[in-house]
């Protein structure tokens, strides 16, 4: 196979899970995990394969990547960040949950004088504290 042949069959599919080191697995496992989470966490909490559908591929694409099987090329993670609200930075970050709810939260914030902003912003350590205890 030359190069030209072997670029395009880099393409042409996404790459599946094979033997990997520990760092690779983790993400993988990661990412599979994290898709299901997000998809989860849309208002309407659609079907794997409603996400597959409406991403343009096939019904069990979601699916797939759920359990491990396939890894999405870059530009279909990017669009699947796009489908589920996030930026590809919030989609690794371990501590963004619930997308909408949390702009819907820094837009509010953001309005606030400075000494409300403050007083909620003890409000939620608070609560954050008292939730890591409870673990």
């Amino acid at each position: 196979m030359d190069t030209e042949e072997k670029i395009g069959a880099l393409g042409k599919e996404d790459e599946t899970i094979g033997e990997e080191s520990p760092f690779v697995l983790n993400y993988k496992n990661f990412i599979k995990e994290r898709v299901t989470e997000l998809r989860l966490a849309l208002p309407n909490k659609v079907s794997e394969y409603q996400m597959s559908y409406d991403l343009g591929k096939s019904s069990n694409y979601i699916q797939s990547i759920s359990k491990g099987a396939v890894l999405p090329k870059m530009t279909m993670f990017l669009r699947i960040c796009e489908y589920c609200h996030v930026t590809p930075a919030e989609f690794f970050d371990e501590n963004f949950h619930n997308p909408d709810t949390t702009r819907e939260i820094m837009h509010c914030f953001g309005s606030l004088p400075s000494e409300q902003a403050k007083m909620i912003l003890e409000l939620v350590k608070s609560l954050v504290a008292k939730n890591e205890e409870g673990k």
